[in-house]
């Protein structure tokens, strides 16, 4: 692994670049170099987190609160360095045809992607599907609810402590000779050849040490607003601002603590439905959805609900607060990496010390509902180049996001619906009525997973890539990353990003084979 700094040739070569050493990234790369395949693995910060002000965002407009502090991390292993570990499929409800929805579906089949979703298990070091198949029993009055055909019961896993992309890359760079890693190498241009429909090179590096980089292909997986912002950078020089839907489309899976349940009777906090529980040695949470018949019948989105006795609401809110205050805060902190790390472990200690008092409540009788929320697309909130320009000369964004009224109907169909099914199964009932009357909903509305901004489509009209990730108007530069996704659902995306990684790994390997 060398610093930029420290590469004294010029110009470098090699069959596949890959810019951004996050997940995205890093399971494109690293596949690639074990098969022999000669690989520039390109990272523009280094082993310690850069501050936040490292975010090139100029102009924020957005409907309901901003929190960066899960943003981008510009650093090696990425976005892995803040996930929390949370390990979750997309649902069947996210690829089938919804012209009802006026959203486009993914141009090949959820089972695609079930292989792929194996191999970033084993990555992970987790077990595969049938990791949750030792749970504790339900209580009596919820196993009717449970087993409804109008609701879904969705089981994810957590990575503990978070698998961190850094250690897989180091351990990789020190094995294969054909693997580069080349840190604080942030990428400054994209030049294609003569007749613009292939990438000849990338310049990398600071002000006054650029290097330039040649490669048969070229992979962006720099994150949903970084590969967005190159993207659009190039389409103002060289498509002459012909963006078509690059930056479109932009959504982050808004959430927000919206309602509450209270149950008929007191239940054992036992079932992961209701905390934390362990199976097989893991760590599993479970939540609540609708079908996708149930879905489809009544023109909703793919929510999904969360239920957290008040002990867990509170410890999971002090661990967020001393994350976010360590992430974002004082000018102290934002120059000391070590400030950082100990500021965040602080609020890790106080969520174990408070999850233990979860433990010791036997039973609950009134929960928060959060509410992790799908979106419908919407061309207008969308990324934008900014005329301002950061230290280093890369030009800004702007961000403009809504929630707006076809979305606040959707989350209220499905909040409607799950009422209905919790009171007849004799459960409880949600009480959310406050909704109904206000203008403002209190949601997290940018924070992380930066979705949809180069979204995948046969159809050039409609996307930026195709189904293997390459850019249209483009015959070698591929995207990866949730950026590609053409629908956004509600599962935490980080084992579909490792999946479509490998997934295009595969195909690279296919297509440089064939050169």
């Amino acid at each position: 692994m060398n610093s930029l700094l420290d590469v004294t040739t010029t110009e470098l070569t090699c069959q596949a670049c890959v810019i951004g050493s996050g997940p995205a990234g890093a399971l494109v790369a690293l596949p690639l170099a074990e098969r022999g395949m000669d690989v520039i693995l390109v990272e523009a910060g280094n082993r310690d987190p850069a501050p936040l002000s490292s975010v090139p965002l100029a102009e924020l407009d957005v409907d309901g609160a901003v929190d960066l502090s899960y943003a981008q991390a510009l650093q090696l292993g990425g976005s892995s360095n803040l996930w929390a570990g949370r390990v979750a499929r997309m649902d069947v409800a996210d690829f089938v045809e919804r012209p009802d929805i006026d959203s486009p579906t993914w141009p090949f089949p959820l089972s695609e992607l079930s292989p792929y979703y194996e191999r970033a298990l084993d990555i992970l070091c987790m077990p595969s599907s049938a990791y949750y198949k030792e749970l504790p029993r339900l209580p009596c009055s919820w196993k009717t609810f449970a087993a409804s055909d109008q609701v879904d019961i969705r089981y994810l896993m957590w990575s503990r402590p978070a698998f961190k992309v850094a250690e897989l890359v180091t351990k990789s760079d020190g094995k294969l000779a054909n693997l580069r890693v080349l840190t604080d190498a942030p990428v400054f241009d994209v030049t294609p050849n003569g007749d613009r429909r292939t990438i000849e090179s990338v310049t990398v590096g600071r002000r006054q040490n650029h290097k330039t980089i040649k490669a048969q292909v070229f992979v962006l997986a720099a994150g949903g607003i970084e590969s967005t912002r190159l993207l659009l950078c190039y389409a103002r020089r060289h498509w002459r601002g012909e963006e078509g839907a690059i930056g479109r489309y932009f959504s982050t899976h808004p959430k927000a603590d919206l309602a509450v349940l209270w149950a008929k009777q007191p239940v054992s906090a036992g079932h992961p439905l209701f905390r934390e529980a362990t199976s097989n040695g893991v760590q599993i949470r479970a939540g609540i959805g609708l079908s996708t018949a149930t879905q489809i019948s009544i023109g909703t989105l793919n929510h999904s609900a969360r239920l957290y006795p008040i002990a867990e609401y509170k410890a999971e809110k002090v661990f967020e607060s001393i994350k976010s205050a360590a992430l974002r805060g004082a000018p102290i902190v934002n120059r000391s990496a070590r400030l950082r790390r100990l500021l965040i472990a602080s609020g890790k200690m106080a969520f174990d010390r408070l999850g233990q008092a979860v433990r010791l409540q036997a039973k609950a009788r009134t929960f928060v509902v959060r509410l992790n929320l799908d979106q419908h697309s919407n061309a207008e909130n969308r990324l934008t180049l900014s005329e301002d320009c950061d230290r280093e000369g890369r030009q800004l964004l702007n961000v403009r996001w809504r929630y707006d009224l076809a979305d606040r109907r959707s989350a209220m169909t499905f909040l409607d619906m799950l009422n209905g099914v919790l009171r007849a199964h004799d459960v409880g009932h949600l009480e959310y009525s406050y909704l109904r009357d206000s203008n403002s909903w209190p949601l997290t509305a940018v924070h992380s997973h930066f979705l949809g901004t180069t979204r995948m489509s046969n159809d050039p009209r409609q996307g930026v890539v195709d189904q293997n990730c390459r850019v249209h108007q483009l015959h070698n530069l591929f995207i990866a990353g949730p950026s590609v996704f053409p629908r956004y659902g509600n599962a935490n995306p980080f084992l579909t990003i490792a999946a479509l990684s490998l997934r295009l790994s595969d195909h690279l390997s296919r297509v440089l084979g064939r050169e």
